[in-house]
């Protein structure tokens, strides 16, 4: 692989989220931005509701009506601020995932060109990911779970799969990194950026979300601390693998390619 002496630019386009098809019982119109504090307090409140809501009984399942009753305003600043029960559900949960990626490729950018080490882009990337499902673990079950009912109707159906894009889109926003770290440290045979860019995403999703389940005995569960740095060793030895995709390495290899405990990786 021929290794690029001059970093990638890292800006990306701002994303505005997933364009869905409402019901027309839950929309009047486009979102609209507020322009004022009182209507940016009355934005929170609604938001703080809906991830209640989310939380209790999933996306498909809320009620907007129940949400604005909770809120303490008319159900229509729903449909004022944010169209649609879809971009509720954008603005309570998933715009914290835009927000952390964005500032994830935004810190990277800043000090890639010096030196520094795998280990802290892959600790940031997987410890703020672990933090973001940990703090939303209800709702983003409640949406997983939603998306795989099989009587959802069709508004409901498009609008969990354009979510779903939109998500996409965000990784792939992310892409840059993973790309350009590979190339510099010679890493070209651990099955493809775009994958492995998913696979740790799915890693940090499970280890956050699952892990009521996964260790059920409270006393028995890792710290923080330890669940993001097995991730990060987990990556990192499996992208930088020199004995290619199915290879294993030996303890000369694992010298050889600086995968020592406290060797700055």
């Amino acid at each position: 692989m021929t290794r690029s002496a001059d970093a990638p630019n890292a800006s990306r386009t701002a994303t505005s989220g997933p364009s869905v098809t409402a019901d027309p019982s839950e929309t009047s119109g486009p979102a609209v931005t507020p322009g004022t504090s009182g209507s940016q307090a009355t934005r929170t409140k609604i938001v703080v509701a809906a991830r209640d809501a989310f939380r209790a009984t999933g996306f498909d399942r809320a009620s907007t009506r129940a949400i604005a009753a909770a809120a303490g305003v008319n159900v229509s600043l729903i449909s004022r601020y944010f169209g649609s029960k879809a971009g509720l559900y954008e603005a309570a949960v998933l715009v914290p995932l835009e927000h952390f990626l964005d500032d994830y490729v935004q810190r990277w950018s800043d000090y890639q060109q010096g030196p520094h080490s795998a280990r802290r882009v892959a600790a940031e990337y997987l410890g703020g990911l672990y933090d973001l499902f940990r703090g939303n673990r209800e709702v983003v079950l409640a949406l997983v779970a939603g998306a795989h009912q099989p009587a959802l109707d069709p508004i409901h159906t498009a609008t969990h799969a354009q979510l779903a894009a939109w998500v996409g889109r965000l990784l792939d926003g992310v892409q840059v990194v993973v790309d350009t770290e590979a190339e510099r440290r010679g890493w070209s045979d651990f099955g493809g950026g775009r994958t492995s860019l998913r696979m740790a995403l799915g890693l940090a999703f499970s280890m956050a979300v699952l892990q009521d389940w996964t260790w059920p005995e409270p006393d028995d569960r890792p710290t923080r601390e330890q669940v993001i740095d097995s991730m990060v060793s987990y990556v990192l030895r499996s992208m930088s693998n020199p004995g290619g995709r199915y290879g294993l390495c030996d303890d000369e290899d694992l010298d050889a390619y600086g995968f020592r405990p406290g060797d700055g990786m």
